[in-house]
């Protein structure tokens, strides 16, 4: 006689363990869980590179920047450090407040030249 795990009192039904638990639930829920979060991931990716896209089409354009500009190591490190400062000071900050002067950034560049000359 199977054991009894289950009774549902509004109807008087009984249930066996075998009735409730089937082996194939066990990780099909999670399965199209994280198969509906993926496609949910893949389209706010595709979204949000799309938006990328057109910014830096933008920026090419207006500043007169050459498009291999996002294949150089130090645009994608100026990005990276970006992305991970907006994290952190959140949307109450102004890009215009951590922008330098471009003389500031050339006197940078002079003293990175020296310090690599010797």
């Amino acid at each position: 006689m199977p054991t009894i795990i289950f009774v549902n009192m509004a109807s008087s039904t009984t249930y066996t363990k075998e009735q409730i638990w089937k082996s194939n639930d066990g990780t099909n829920v999670m399965d199209k869980h994280d198969k509906a979060y993926k496609k949910v991931q893949d389209r706010l990716i595709n979204s949000t590179k799309r938006k990328i896209i057109d910014v830096l089409a933008e920026c090419c354009a207006i500043d007169s920047l050459p498009f291999n500009i996002v294949n150089g190591v130090g645009f994608q490190e100026l990005t990276g450090k970006l992305i991970k400062l907006g994290r952190q000071l959140g949307p109450g900050v102004s890009i215009n407040d951590l922008l330098p002067d471009d003389s500031t950034i050339n006197r940078q560049i002079d003293k990175i030249y020296d310090f690599r000359k010797e």
